[in-house]
């Protein structure tokens, strides 16, 4: 993982910077919202809040998976070629 993104406690782990920093896209991304005029409700917030962080979580499983599926096909070519 890049050395920026990882963290320095487990550099196979997404920064807790990084965290704070897509966690923090949610209010920008309302008050830009709020700005151009679209008004939320506390029932729409709670859904766009939900989806977002369903968004969020299902990137980090797909490229959790994808960099698995990587390694074990790396490893799979490394054990045939011997």
């Amino acid at each position: 993982m890049n050395k920026l993104l990882g963290s320095s406690q487990n550099s196979n782990t997404l920064a807790l910077t990084v965290k704070g920093i897509l966690i923090g896209l949610i209010p920008i991304i309302l008050v830009v919202l709020n700005a151009l005029g679209v008004k939320l409700g506390a029932d729409a917030l709670n859904n766009i809040i939900l989806q977002i962080t369903a968004i969020i979580a299902g990137i980090t499983t797909l490229i959790g998976l994808i960099r698995k599926l990587y390694y074990f096909v790396k490893n799979l070519i490394k054990t045939l070629k011997k």
